[in-house]
């Protein structure tokens, strides 16, 4: 799974260290690729200055390019 989710940040998400994938899921029925994406810093930085992560927003999903055949939703 490593892999993938490295395959991924190449070539889909150029990411800096700030987000991870957490989860790839794969469905062949409905021909769907789901990634999960994950903020994994305790705060965000604006300027010289450092805010906390208190606001999560629900999970939020979209499109994003297709891969092959698959629908590929973030």
């Amino acid at each position: 799974m490593k892999e993938v989710n490295k395959i991924l940040e190449k070539i889909l998400l150029p990411m800096n260290n700030s987000w991870e994938i957490a989860e790839v899921k794969v469905d062949e029925a409905s021909e769907e690729i789901s990634v999960e994406l994950k903020y994994c810093q305790p705060y965000i930085e604006v300027g010289k200055q450092r805010y906390g992560i208190y606001d999560h927003h629900p999970m939020r999903c979209w499109r994003h390019l297709d891969l092959w055949q698959y629908k590929t939703l973030y």
